[in-house]
């Protein structure tokens, strides 16, 4: 089989956009399973992010045997910011994410490119499993279960329906993007916050006519003790608060914009209840300074969400629910 090198004049099917930041004990595993032999025209847009442990002179030596490969070097400044940077190099027809501790096999890409342009669509969502250690041996469990996948919908119905099956897949490395609506939508990531696929999959999802799903779990989620977003580190674990505070007051200006069907707005509504509920459990159960506490829970009380959340009431789990995060809310507070 051919590897089809992309140059100036040729059209690129697929940009992978991949933020690396210390990945170095994982980064040649996935570098490889990309890198294989395939039909389609690729690019690899390796985002170094301030790298410190070698994994930015792996990319580069990676790159002397690859012309795929394509590194851009810059200082750390988050998955986000690096994944903006790849946006505004990207070329393909579609473009897709990649972690550099997972494992995307170039077969899955295929097949992802190839339903997607079957089916003419804006977004492909994939599935994955997770593994730890040998890959080989990892029992291929997929992720979701519930997503329409012998449908064609539109984002905002993708939307109501992941809300109504409790089931919401916002990993920005199970989707395949056609790059002409990123580019009309001027799509970029929130940078500076953690949990930022949730936003963008919100954004992208707004704006998709054609969302289409493939149930085979083709991406490989590593599990390991390194996690940037779970670390107990207590500056990343308020971080991780802030966060959550900034993407609900963001949710909440979505359930205003004129574009938003009204079934679309009251699942956006039930889903910041339920974006409440998870903060109020990251403030009592990690974070352990009081001062730390109070503040997150005054900084989420100013932005007014209360108006909104409560419009996603709908039954009678929902008002316990929401009854519970107020007054939880108001002792933190205290």
């Amino acid at each position: 089989m051919k590897m089809h090198s992309p140059s100036e004049e040729s059209r690129v099917d697929v940009s992978v956009i991949m933020p690396v930041h210390n990945c170095q004990a994982y980064l040649a595993d996935q570098l490889r399973a990309l890198l294989a032999p395939t039909e389609l025209v690729l690019e690899i847009l390796a985002v170094n992010d301030g790298s410190t442990d070698g994994s930015a002179e792996m990319l580069h030596q990676f790159r002397q045997e690859d012309p795929r490969l394509l590194v851009i070097d810059q200082s750390c400044q988050g998955p986000g910011a690096a994944r903006n940077a790849g946006l505004r190099q990207a070329r393909g027809q579609y473009i897709a994410f990649a972690d550099a501790d997972d494992l995307m096999p170039i077969a899955a890409l295929e097949r992802w490119v190839s339903s997607a342009r079957e089916r003419d669509l804006d977004v492909l969502v994939g599935n994955a499993y997770r593994f730890r250690g040998d890959v080989e041996a990892a029992t291929k469990t997929p992720f979701f279960t519930r997503q329409p996948v012998d449908q064609v919908v539109t984002g905002q119905e993708w939307i109501r329906h992941c809300v109504a099956s409790r089931e919401w897949p916002h990993y920005v490395w199970l989707q395949l993007i056609r790059r002409d609506l990123v580019l009309q939508h001027r799509l970029a990531f929130h940078a500076d916050i953690l949990h930022e696929d949730v936003l963008w999959t919100t954004e992208l999802a707004l704006v998709a006519l054609r969302m289409g799903f493939l149930q085979a779990p083709d991406y490989g989620y590593r599990r390991h003790d390194e996690s940037v977003v779970f670390s107990p580190d207590p500056e990343r674990r308020k971080l991780r608060g802030t966060s959550y505070v900034y993407i609900m007051e963001k949710l909440s200006k979505y359930t205003e914009r004129p574009d938003v069907s009204s079934a679309a707005r009251r699942a956006l509504q039930k889903h910041l209840l339920h974006e409440a509920w998870c903060f109020v459990d990251l403030l009592r159960k990690d974070i352990r300074d009081t001062q730390t506490r109070a503040d997150l829970a005054r900084s989420f009380a100013a932005i007014r969400p209360w108006r909104s959340v409560l419009r996603g009431v709908r039954t009678m789990s929902d008002v316990r629910r929401a009854w519970l995060t107020y007054i939880r809310l108001r002792r933190l507070q205290a």
